[in-house]
């Protein structure tokens, strides 16, 4: 396989070339715009799924695509990712082995030179998409990380 048809993913803005018989679904080129796929792993959260993917959506904009994986989750949480289906890119159900199987999982639907995770419960910030993809322009081979704000209900 030639240097220039290998499939290359971004990690965390890593760069890390992945090798396999698979057809590449996306190839970074030296004109490649920033595009970020954002992936939610939920199981049994009912409460916490929505306030995320609302939070997400209110990020979205052209180039970024939504993944959001749930483990057969029996609490009415798929009734709540139900309802914002036509605004997410792909919806997977099934069982799995736990948080790490579901976050490869979403890796593997992922189309992004960024790859975002935002576990059910969490919210993004207003800006932050735009601000991760606004430093990587800058700084493309740099590993971004954000901090986190605790909140407390009431």
């Amino acid at each position: 396989m030639d240097h220039k048809d290998q499939l290359r993913i971004t990690i965390a803005c890593n760069h890390f070339p992945i090798y396999g018989s698979e057809k590449p679904r996306w190839i970074l080129g030296a004109n490649t715009v920033a595009r970020m796929s954002i992936i939610t792993v939920v199981r049994n959260n009912v409460l916490g799924i929505e306030a995320t993917i609302q939070s997400v959506l209110r990020e979205k904009c052209d180039g970024i695509e939504y993944i959001v994986i749930d483990g057969a989750s029996r609490d009415g949480t798929l009734d709540v990712i139900a309802r914002y289906y036509d605004h997410i890119d792909t919806v997977v159900s099934e069982e799995d082995s736990g948080i790490y199987q579901a976050i490869n999982k979403g890796i593997y639907h992922c189309h992004g030179t960024i790859i975002g995770i935002v576990h059910s419960g969490d919210i993004l910030l207003s800006g932050a998409v735009e601000k991760v993809l606004s430093e990587h322009s800058e700084h493309p081979d740099a590993i971004l990380y954000g901090c986190i704000k605790a909140m407390r209900d009431g």
